[in-house]
């Protein structure tokens, strides 16, 4: 069924339940106020203008950002520039600032900043850089140029290298759908290509795997004579910034949910597909769910029986089936391992929600909203509560500007939950717990449980959180419910973001690759300040080497100098006078020069900066597997040759390799 909407009175043709986001979260259980008996949705506060196909994010200090969507206005609808930020503490919302312009249709990701990235959501006519909100100064800015191919209902996707991945989605209302991909370094506010999916889609998921690589999945083909549902999947890899098949699902798909479980095992579940029905092919709401595991790449149901078939028959529904079939609903982790699945068309029209347990592979029903809605968000909290927000109900509401809350249903005491973050295993002491596959026991009340961190092959167990701190072995007496995430990260200390930054420093700075030793120190000095730049700077700037890389130059010669190990090339004539003439008059430093060389780079030279960083990594890399760095100058002869041309980033390594071997 496709419905019609407008864009400030533009008609728009859609799904009926494109779904624009996919809310994946950890937290401990423990609500506020008076704890539950039982699993609810309590009312929240109303927002000030209600609003669907609008996003919301969960920020730092638990307070929710809800940003654009749409509302009716006179006989079409009008994109919002409002946006509205919840205090779960106070029960209340306050303005957000504006959006320039105004947004719909468009996907939000929280940054390792603390800022949340605007990305897509106007007509290619009314195009924008990327907004980004600032929770310190309550306002908005732009970020960078434009996307490439401007388009609705994309994906976003934040990679463990501080980078987000778009993928998908339409050009424009009345546009085709979508292939291509790109990638935004909101550090450096730069765009750099991506090569394009198998197959457009729009109304797709993408989840971010433990091993860094994204799981694109279904979506639909607007191209197609028919708005064909997709059953494919794909792979992105950014370490080889490539594609690769992802296997096919049972059903094809659009509007459905992706959720990452605590297995690390992805969970798809509902949406809009092609049923077989006794008198032929019809496109219907889907009560099927599958799980993707990356480990052997395939798909497996969640049922042994065909969930659509059993609803045809009305027989109750087998289990790992929905109970009810949806679309366009939200998909919830919640902080037992379980998913919250909320709202949604489907045919009872009752706000329902439903409850995935992973162990079992079955759905249990947790209620109904007070408001049947589709459209809307739903958000994890701090707390383990999920806010649900906003949304349209077709059923003579329209827009909806109430919110609910959904509060779980405690654990019992004895019960012990763990999560994982990155690639490692988790054992307990009794048994119980091997997470992996089963993460998730109850014990005796007050027994005594030791839980040990094993990572796998390429990683570093770095630390407990939750229940425990620290890196040794977690032991805990369970006279309440308890969980636990376990955090694993690649050889190296600090954040992706921290490190990125930090290698851009060595780079920028120095010329060279960063030290093992010295990535890991400064990255976890970043981190430890808020990802403040500020300490790595005046540190850089002061510097031994630095005064060995640059003192008795004159101010032509540093900006050079510069732009030449930056960029791998002699500076502009009108780059070269404003530079010198701002180090000459006191007003820059060359530490705050350095800064705008790389996060200005664009075009040839944002990939000359890509590539460097590239193979800085990966000399990096080698180091911290044991290969001496040598010199500096070693170190700067490495990254010297590297340009925008990718031939030279394989030369640059292949000379990595043949002195540290493979």
């Amino acid at each position: 069924m496709l419905l019609d909407c407008c864009i400030q009175g533009k008609a728009l043709r859609r799904p009926s339940a494109w779904v624009t986001a996919i809310t994946l979260g950890v937290a401990s259980l423990g609500a506020v106020g008076a704890p539950a008996t039982a699993a609810s949705f309590l009312p929240a506060a109303a927002l000030t203008t209600g609003r669907y196909y609008h996003t919301a994010t969960t920020l730092p200090d638990g307070k929710v950002l809800v940003a654009g969507g749409n509302r009716p206005s006179g006989q079409g609808f009008v994109f919002l520039s409002a946006a509205e930020l919840y205090d779960p503490a106070t029960d209340t919302w306050t303005s957000a600032g504006t959006l320039a312009p105004a947004l719909a249709y468009h996907a939000a990701t929280l940054l390792p900043s603390g800022k949340v990235l605007l990305i897509g959501g106007c007509e290619p006519t009314e195009a924008a850089p990327p907004q980004v909100y600032d929770p310190a100064t309550n306002a908005w800015s732009y970020a960078g140029t434009t996307v490439p191919l401007p388009r609705l209902f994309p994906t976003a996707t934040l990679l463990a290298d501080g980078r987000v991945l778009v993928v998908g989605g339409r050009y424009g209302s009345g546009g085709p759908s979508l292939k291509s991909a790109a990638l935004f370094d909101p550090a450096m506010n730069t765009w750099s290509p991506v090569p394009d999916m198998s197959r457009e889609r729009i109304a797709h998921t993408a989840t971010l795997l433990p091993s860094g690589k994204v799981l694109v999945t279904g979506g639909l083909d607007a191209q197609s004579a028919q708005n064909a549902r997709i059953a494919t999947a794909e792979l992105y890899d950014p370490v080889t910034n490539t594609w690769s098949s992802a296997g096919t699902l049972a059903h094809a798909r659009d509007s459905h949910s992706a959720t990452l479980l605590s297995d690390q095992t992805v969970l798809v579940a509902g949406g809009t597909g092609p049923i077989q029905r006794s008198f032929g092919t019809v496109t219907g709401y889907l009560s099927s769910a599958e799980i993707y595991a990356p480990d052997s790449n395939t798909w497996t149901s969640t049922s042994a029986s065909d969930c659509e078939e059993q609803f045809e028959d009305e027989t109750p529904p087998a289990p790992g089936c929905l109970a009810n079939p949806r679309t366009g609903h939200t998909a919830t982790l919640l902080g037992d391992g379980t998913v919250l699945a909320a709202g949604g068309i489907n045919l009872d029209r009752d706000g329902s929600a439903e409850i995935y347990h992973a162990g079992s592979r079955t759905w249990s029903g947790a209620g109904a909203m007070s408001t049947p809605r589709e459209l809307h968000t739903a958000t994890l909290l701090k707390d383990g509560r999920a806010l649900i927000v906003g949304g349209w109900n077709m059923y003579g509401v329209g827009t909806l500007a109430s919110a609910e809350i959904y509060v779980p249903t405690p654990s019992p005491p004895g019960t012990l939950n763990v999560l994982r973050s990155g690639t490692g295993n988790v054992t307990s002491n009794p048994s119980g717990i091997a997470c992996g596959a089963d993460c998730s026991e109850s014990y005796p009340v007050n027994a005594a449980v030791t839980l040990l961190a094993t990572p796998l092959a390429g990683s570093v167990f770095s630390g407990w959180s939750g229940g425990c701190v620290g890196t040794g072995p977690c032991a805990m007496t369970l006279s309440t419910a308890r969980s636990v995430t376990a955090t694993f990260n690649v050889p190296g200390a600090g954040s992706p973001y921290s490190n990125q930054w930090v290698q851009k420093s060595y780079v920028a700075y120095y010329g060279r690759p960063a030290d093992s030793a010295g990535l890991a120190y400064w990255a976890n000095r970043m981190d430890q300040e808020g990802g403040s730049l500020s300490s790595i700077i005046a540190a850089f700037g002061t510097s031994n080497e630095f005064n060995r890389r640059y003192g008795g130059l004159n101010h032509v010669a540093l900006v050079t100098r510069i732009y030449q190990q930056t960029l791998g090339r002699d500076p502009e004539q009108g780059g070269l006078d404003y530079y010198v003439g701002e180090l000459q008059a006191g007003r820059r430093t060359l530490q705050a020069i350095t800064l705008d060389v790389l996060n200005g780079a664009t075009g040839l030279d944002a990939l000359t900066v890509a590539n460097r960083l590239d193979v800085a990594n990966h000399y990096t890399g080698k180091i911290a597997l044991g290969c001496a760095y040598g010199s500096e100058l070693i170190g700067v002869a490495s990254l010297t040759p590297v340009t925008f041309d990718s031939a030279t980033t394989w030369t640059a390594k292949l000379g990595i390799e043949s002195r540290c071997g493979p």
